[in-house]
C-alpha cells in the first residue's frame, strides 16, 4: 500500500498518516470467518499503513498477516478456493 499524505482508506473512511487504525471488519478466507490480526511489530506504528501496534492494518497493507496462515496476507493463499490455491502451487512447482 505505501503511505501517501493524504491518502484515505476505503474501509474507515480515515487518512492513514492520522488514524490509530482501521476498522475491525471479518474476513472470508475458504469459506471461514476470521477476524483480522492487529499489528504486533517491534516499531509503535506499522511500517506499511501508519497504524498503532495493537489496532488493525488499513486496506492493502503489505505487513497485515493472514489470520488463517500468518503470511502476509497480500501473497497467502487463503484468499482462493482450494481449486485455485493447487493449481497456483502447481505452477510454482510445488
Amino acid at each position: 500500500m505505501g503511505r501517501v499524505p493524504g491518502y484515505i482508506c476505503p474501509v474507515c473512511e480515515r487518512d492513514v498518516e492520522q488514524a490509530a487504525g482501521c476498522l475491525d471488519e471479518p474476513i472470508e478466507l475458504r469459506g471461514q470467518t476470521y477476524r483480522p490480526l492487529p499489528f504486533q511489530g517491534p516499531e509503535e506504528r506499522c511500517p506499511g499503513c501508519n497504524v498503532l501496534r495493537g489496532n488493525v492494518h488499513h486496506l492493502d497493507c503489505e505487513r497485515e498477516l493472514c489470520p488463517r496462515c500468518k503470511e502476509p496476507l497480500n501473497g497467502c493463499l487463503c484468499r482462493m478456493s482450494e481449486a485455485e490455491a493447487a493449481e497456483v502451487e502447481r505452477l510454482r512447482g510445488g
